[in-house]
């Protein structure tokens, strides 16, 4: 995260196919007290939590940003370098949470003992005892990392299927309908 960049991202580049979108989701470690996304954010009320991220301006970073903004909990980043080197620490029990990509947790669902809310609109067909954060109470969370390639040098599509060539309503529309 820079103050200033050399370029406009949202001029000087142009989002050309939506290839994939994974949804975030917290998972706790199995010495946490807490059992739930509430009993999460209710004991961040009386002691601060650590949750670790991939990372500092990750997509994981800034959903837990948004997360402790709509909650009030009181959480402290510890930045990983990827979600994945956050896993041994997270099982280890050297963290209490971590905010990370769901295909990164998911193992971990199966596992006895896991405790995880994912950031979607309903639970997921591929781990439907996962409850979602608007479940646990967090209002407006649908959250995700989306890959989506894209062309620089001031492109301008061609094709009206474009995501740059879409209306925003379609594009919305777009977006809700992988929720």
């Amino acid at each position: 995260m820079q103050a200033k960049l050399g370029y406009d991202p949202l001029k000087d580049f142009a989002a050309v196919a939506l290839t994939s979108y994974v949804p975030h989701c917290i998972i706790l470690a199995n010495k946490v007290e807490a059992k739930t996304l509430p009993e999460l954010i209710a004991m961040s009320k009386k002691e601060q939590i650590s949750i670790a991220t991939s990372g500092v301006g990750s997509a994981t970073h800034m959903t837990l940003e948004r997360f402790k903004a709509a909650t009030g909990a009181n959480v402290v980043h510890v930045p990983y370098r990827s979600g994945g080197a956050l896993m041994p620490d997270l099982i280890g029990g050297s963290i209490q949470a971590a905010m990370t990509e769901f295909s990164t947790a998911l193992r971990c669902t199966k596992a006895p003992g896991a405790h995880v809310a994912v950031a979607l609109a309903k639970r997921s067909q591929l781990a439907g005892d996962v409850a979602t954060f608007i479940e646990g109470g967090v209002k407006d969370s649908p959250r995700r990392a989306i890959s989506a390639p894209g062309a620089g040098g001031r492109h301008r599509p061609r094709s009206s299927r474009s995501c740059r060539g879409r209306s925003p309503t379609a594009s919305k529309a777009a977006a809700q309908s992988i929720d």
